[in-house]
């Protein structure tokens, strides 16, 4: 998506931050945990070039006890979001953030915006409004109620995105915690008594450096493997892949980018390879990417959903949340009605014709394949297609 503003570069779904965690002084009845969330893989060696990112918290189930502080460390477009102790996880992803409108799903109704207005749900985007999170001052995590580091840091010039929290749940509890953009994302913690053994942080240190490498081979052997087998032409109706997720990795590309029919052919692509990640296929490119453009643009909403003032533009020059709007509870990031949904008739005739999926994946709660008829033979230009939630995906169509 194109950046904007300070605030448009907080929020961009490519918000990939490569750098050691910062070490925090600790009191010495104090143990601070440092956890890595996701790793982009596809800078290691080992990916040999796959386009993927590391989809888990990189520690092992956890064993804490009570005012130890946990700080994560975002290394992608995540959240570190500790549910209420003793929830069973699966339930409560159901009836709280799958799909849309839910309490924590990333897209709710916008309505003052008319029937199809959408936007980012604060509720997930921003950090918790006490002010807390950073090293200084952890936000403290009784077990009782949800505990939200946000998609986006208050100052956005920081180097790295990290949120801190003190475990205040009493032994015995276990704590589940989870990514709210990859619903699948989770980490188990358990409160154990003082004097029983807690994990050591050269513990997970060893896991994620074994991990990180697994996962990086897993995803470049599964990428290879989809370049080799998945067909671009043939005859009859061609299976597709938007992305394609493994154990712990997600792929972010068309497979395949280039397809080559004939007229009149289908093709057909698929979104239960999806554990992980949300995709669109959207045709032409071209009007895809200026529907992302258009979404998720920083506004101020001064009385809220029920007034009838119009928003204003954030402030373009914003480096901190504070700055954006008047007040934080201001901040809306809106987005294009066209970006959801989806769109067309099932049949393209011309590189202009708007035909898209829709949004699908596993954190839409949607995985219908999409097919689409190809009626008429492309001359000097391509059909060409994008996923609007990842513009960098995209792909053509070839008729003959």
């Amino acid at each position: 998506m194109t950046v904007h503003t300070g605030l448009r570069v907080a929020c961009t779904v490519a918000l990939l931050l490569g750098s050691l965690m910062i070490a925090i002084p600790a009191s010495a009845a104090t143990t601070i945990y440092q956890v890595e969330v996701g790793a982009p893989l596809f800078g290691l060696p080992q990916a040999n070039g796959a386009p993927a990112d590391g989809m888990r918290f990189y520690a092992p189930p956890l064993n804490v006890h009570k005012g130890d502080v946990i700080t994560f460390t975002m290394q992608g477009f995540h959240t570190a979001t500790l549910l209420p102790a003793n929830v069973d996880a699966d339930q409560w992803v159901v009836d709280n953030a799958l799909g849309f409108g839910k309490p924590y799903s990333f897209v709710v109704p916008d309505p003052d915006e008319g029937a199809a207005g959408v936007k980012a749900n604060n509720a997930v985007a921003l950090p918790p409004a006490s002010g807390c999170g950073d090293a200084t001052d952890p936000c403290a995590y009784d077990g009782t109620q949800v505990v939200n580091s946000g998609l986006l840091p208050r100052d956005f010039t920081v180097q790295q995105f990290t949120f801190s929290v003190t475990i205040n749940a009493n032994a015995g509890s276990n704590i589940s915690i989870l990514c709210l953009i990859h619903l699948a994302m989770r980490l188990d913690i358990a409160v154990v008594a003082d004097t029983e053994t807690a994990t050591t942080q050269d513990e997970i240190d060893a896991f994620a450096g074994q991990k990180v490498v697994r996962d990086a081979r897993q995803a470049s052997k599964t990428h290879l493997n989809l370049l080799a087998t998945v067909n671009s032409s043939g005859h009859g109706t061609l299976d597709a892949f938007v992305g394609y997720d493994g154990d712990h990795f997600a792929l972010d590309a068309m497979y395949p980018r280039k397809l080559e029919l004939n007229k009149g052919q289908r093709v057909t692509w698929h979104f239960d390879q999806l554990a992980f990640e949300d995709h669109t296929v959207t045709f032409p490119q071209k009007r895809g990417v200026k529907i992302a453009n258009n979404s998720l643009i920083p506004f101020c909403d001064p009385d809220g959903d029920v007034g009838t003032m119009a928003d204003e533009p954030a402030n373009p020059n914003a480096t901190t949340l504070a700055e954006a709007c008047p007040s934080i509870d201001q901040i809306e990031f809106d987005i294009s009605p066209n970006f959801g949904p989806p769109a067309g008739n099932g049949v393209v005739t011309s590189t202009k014709d708007f035909e898209s999926s829709g949004l699908e994946g596993a954190n839409a709660g949607l995985s219908d394949p999409y097919t689409l008829k190809f009626a008429k033979r492309t001359m000097d230009r391509p059909y060409t297609f994008v996923c609007m939630i990842h513009p960098f995906m995209h792909g053509k169509v070839l008729v003959d």
